[in-house]
């Protein structure tokens, strides 16, 4: 015979969806094209996703040490958009990833299928391309970072390059956050000018077609000035 003792009551288990893969930001002018996979299983594993939308936040700020974490990035950053995601209509019956696929019923309702590929754009303004306020931390304003050489650098520090980065989510039918995507960084340098029109030739055995080469835009190497020392290679130790 045995004799067990009962515990305090868990609270259940929320199931949150995982995190969207394959996320893809390039951007083409001043619109950034975005793109990622959309999640069809849980965080333990089971499917299908319990979630009904997935969102895209983005953030223009300067990298720090460490990195923004993804709650400073939810509340500094801004929502590019979101996608309606067909949901399970009971949350608490999934499968397995061995169970076969007939084992519980498909999501439904309006929206992508889970493991669909999702798209949204965003068109970039003025003020997308300044970086935000972040609050002054200690942790990173601290001493030195990891290279810096306090007795000044041999060359001049590189410009500063503004970056806009974009991280995805989804969300449960109750607007539980499940985990952030992997960040992708779009460089805010100014995009090169159109090429020149194309010429075309042919003839009865090729096809040719020419363009004037598009100018380099900014430099993101930073120039040559003459307040720069020279380097020099370190001198053997004497024996």
């Amino acid at each position: 015979m045995a004799c067990g003792k009962k515990g305090p009551p868990l609270p259940p288990l929320v199931k949150l969806p995982v995190a969207p893969a394959d996320l893809v930001a390039e951007r083409r002018g001043d619109t950034v094209d975005l793109q990622f996979t959309v999640p069809s299983t849980n965080t333990d594993g089971t499917r299908p996703a319990n979630m009904s939308r997935a969102e895209v936040y983005a953030i223009t700020a300067p990298k720090t040490v460490p990195p923004l974490t993804d709650e400073q990035l939810l509340k500094r950053g801004t929502r590019v958009g979101g996608v309606t995601v067909k949901a399970p209509k009971d949350p608490n019956e999934t499968a397995d990833a061995d169970d076969p696929a007939d084992e519980v019923d498909p999501p439904e309702g309006p929206g992508l299928d889970q493991g669909a590929l999702a798209r949204l754009a965003e068109s970039l303004t003025e003020d997308m391309l300044q970086p935000v306020e972040l609050p002054k931390d200690s942790k990173r304003s601290k001493g030195p970072l990891p290279g810096d050489d306090a007795s000044g650098p041999l060359l001049s520090p590189p410009p500063t390059v503004v970056s806009r980065t974009y991280a995805a989510f989804g969300t449960s039918p109750r607007g539980r956050k499940g985990p952030l995507s992997r960040r992708i960084e779009v460089p805010l340098i100014a995009p090169p000018s159109p090429p020149s029109a194309p010429k075309i030739a042919y003839d009865e055995r090729a096809v040719s077609l020419t363009w004037t080469p598009v100018a380099p835009g900014a430099s993101v190497q930073a120039a040559d000035t003459d307040d720069v020392l020279p380097s020099r290679p370190p001198r053997p130790p004497s024996s």
